[in-house]
């Protein structure tokens, strides 16, 4: 605390006494007897002045001690409450920290929203915290490297760090559905819950909703927003039984950990995807399996007309014909001449439902190297890769554009870092070697490898009946007109991933 100055600290900055000339020149001085009069009275002053001094530096010093006081206190209660956290989904009462309550979804609440349609009311999750050290961050208080505990509105979520341990993104036809039932094999791999043992579709088909859903509920701040949506993804998974078991390895190393997955092959062919994964669990690591895309593109063909009855009558070339349409005159995509042939020579072969009632003979064009247009050329820009044709047989899917895979790749470079927490497998590996394909995703993942009583058995290639067999005058097109993306995929991905070496 700053000190007063004291009387004798003064006189240097008040006015000389030669400024003040007395009434009278005759006057006489003032006697010695009142000027020390005047002296005792400026001492017993300047005593007063020094007691009163020190009260308030003494009062100053005791409000310290109890604002020190009162941050032990605070900081012993933040301390118990990390010791005695036993519910994964809590709510905190702002007025009283010490009391918990349960937080249980109601099952109508749950109903409302469209990817958990069928899921009951949730049961509390057991657990307690695997330290003891906390960390304040805003909004957001973190327990270790283990838990992760984040706070929207009144709410506090708490959450096992590397949950889901990993995500398959990709691609759609690749063996993804042949490893889920692998990885459901091994003994400290948990399943999603039982409506979301396939393909859960959280970070696209449902996130729209969410932030609705987070909007009406008045969460304005981005950090509230992601912990209500960390809450509602945390219900696709075990987590009680994964925080269960990392509560009790703290006094049993040898107790096994337990791991959690997802898969949902449509997400590395949406823009978005990549960065909402990061701003959510930035702990998952995703994989990624690539195949020939001509291959992969006539295999979705052949799933497509087996479970839509409506689009049987359409063969391989009308549908790609109809998308290749889209793109060259609808998103401004590419330059490649259509693989029928324009619109106008086509006329003559469709009936009054537009459609192609047989395969007029085509000689198709050499497709240029240089056919793409860049994304930010695009119509709408970069999103142009996801948008359904509003008209032809298509309806609402998308096999050519599927394969565009360099395109894709560089919207998750911006996010993930290839052998870091991004793993790209070759399909062709996967078929040729299972089981070494499998123990390496493990590896990525510190996930470990389980000694079996025999090999998995090998992804099998696609074993529908082909009655409607891709031609090779098809083939040849369509391998011209994925070569430039097939070039700066392995621009991308090292010399390893060269279209020849691949056979694409």
């Amino acid at each position: 605390m700053k000190e007063l100055p004291t009387l004798q600290e003064l006189p240097s900055s008040l006015p000389s006494p030669s400024l003040f000339p007395s009434r009278r020149q005759s006057r006489k001085s003032v006697n010695v007897e009142n000027i020390n009069k005047h002296r005792k009275s400026n001492n017993s002053s300047n005593s007063s002045t020094n007691m009163t001094h020190n009260a308030l530096e003494k009062l100053g010093l005791f409000v310290i001690f109890l604002c020190l006081c009162s941050i032990s206190v605070n900081h012993l209660i933040l301390l118990e409450e990390s010791e005695s956290v036993h519910h994964v989904l809590h709510v905190s009462n702002s007025s009283n920290r010490n009391k918990r309550q349960e937080l249980t979804v109601p099952a109508n609440d749950l109903q409302q929203r469209n990817h958990f349609r069928d899921v009951p009311s949730q049961q509390p999750l057991s657990t307690s915290t695997l330290s003891s050290t906390t960390t304040l961050m805003g909004t957001h208080r973190s327990f270790g490297n283990n838990i992760y505990t984040c706070t929207y509105g009144n709410t506090t979520v708490t959450v096992p760090t590397h949950t889901p341990t990993f995500i398959m993104i990709g691609v759609q036809k690749s063996g993804t559905t042949a490893l889920l039932t692998y990885f459901r094999e091994h003994p400290q791999i948990l399943e999603t819950k039982k409506k979301f043992t396939r393909e859960a579709h959280f970070f696209d088909t449902s996130w729209n909703s969410l932030i609705k859903k987070a909007k009406a509920m008045g969460l304005t701040q981005a950090t509230e927003k992601n912990c209500y949506i960390l809450e509602t993804y945390m219900y696709l998974f075990q987590t009680e039984q994964v925080l269960e078991q990392r509560r009790r390895r703290q006094g049993n190393d040898d107790l096994p950990s337990l791991f959690t997955f997802e898969k949902t092959p449509s997400y590395f062919a949406n823009p978005m995807i990549a960065q909402r994964i990061q701003q959510i669990v930035p702990w998952s690591k995703v994989i990624l399996i690539l195949r020939n895309p001509t291959d992969r593109l006539y295999s979705q063909y052949k799933m497509t007309i087996k479970d839509v009855f409506d689009l049987r009558k359409y063969s391989l070339e009308d549908m790609v014909h109809h998308e290749l349409y889209a793109m060259k005159y609808q998103y401004n995509m590419t330059t490649a001449p259509l693989l029928l042939g324009e619109e106008e020579t086509l006329a003559e072969y469709r009936d009054d439902n537009n459609t192609l009632q047989s395969i007029p003979t085509f000689t198709p064009q050499n497709v240029p190297f240089n056919h793409p247009i860049p994304p930010h050329q695009w119509t709408p820009p970069h999103k142009s890769l996801g948008k359904y044709t509003d008209h032809g047989p298509l309806g609402h899917h998308i096999l050519l554009r599927r394969g565009l895979y360099s395109i894709q790749l560089q919207w998750w470079l911006k996010h993930f870092t290839i052998d870091d927490n991004m793993l790209v497998i070759d399909y062709s590996d996967l078929t040729s070697n299972t089981q070494e394909v499998y123990e390496r995703i493990l590896r990525f993942c510190n996930i470990p490898v389980v000694t079996q009583n025999q090999e998995l058995q090998k992804v099998r290639a696609d074993e529908r009946k082909d009655h409607r067999p891709l031609s090779n005058t098809t083939r040849h097109y369509l391998q011209q007109f994925y070569a430039p993306y097939n070039a700066q995929l392995e621009a991308l991905l090292g010399h390893h991933w060269n279209a020849q070496k691949l056979g694409w």
